[in-house]
């Protein structure tokens, strides 16, 4: 299931990288700016990782239903020839 065909998960995936980087740039700042930004870089982080939770049981059914077919299942195809 390439990233590409699911661009809300790419974008989602993104935010939560950018996510994990703001956290971990946080202590770097100025006291006042950390305090500042703590509470809206945590919130956003909380809804982003709420949304891919609410994504993920659609993707894997997505995922399940492509792999039942035996298509996608391996980049050469369900006989694997390479």
């Amino acid at each position: 299931m390439p990233e590409a065909d699911h661009p809300e998960l790419e974008a989602l995936i993104r935010m939560e990288v950018a996510c994990r980087l703001a956290l971990e740039s946080l202590p770097e700042l100025p006291p006042a700016a950390e305090k500042r930004l703590r509470v809206p870089i945590q919130t956003l982080c909380d809804v982003t990782q709420t949304e891919l939770a609410r994504l993920k049981p659609a993707l894997e059914k997505r995922a399940a239903g492509v792999s039942r077919t035996g298509a996608g299942t391996h980049r050469c195809g369900p006989a694997r020839r390479c």
